[in-house]
């Protein structure tokens, strides 16, 4: 009998810990999440953005200009323009690159 109320104290005690371990896991995934809401966003998931840059096409890395083509931005056809000028996105540098590449850069 003593046995039985043994396991069965261990059991509980068990049960307790682990939902006490569970809820300060949950409190704690709870708080990483409201930290990376309000955190600055980090540059490498920015992506990359191709838009106007003093006349030009300029490729951008977030905020950062990190390369300016020699693509006139005035001898683009009106469609490719207004997509320069609201700046066509990337997610990587190299799928940037193969945007530059159909402006002939």
């Amino acid at each position: 009998m003593k046995y039985r109320l043994w396991i069965l104290l261990l059991a509980l005690s068990l049960a307790t810990v682990g939902g006490v371990a569970s809820v300060a896991a949950a409190a704690q995934y709870s708080e990483k999440a409201a930290v990376s809401k309000n955190a600055a966003p980090d540059p490498a998931d920015m992506g990359y953005t191709l838009a106007r840059c003093g006349g030009r096409i300029g490729l951008y890395h977030g905020d950062e200009l990190i390369y300016t083509t020699d693509v006139d931005v005035s001898g683009l056809r009106r469609v490719d323009r207004e997509l320069i000028e609201n700046g066509i996105t990337a997610e990587t540098y190299e799928d940037a690159l193969a945007l530059l590449e159909d402006f002939g850069d």
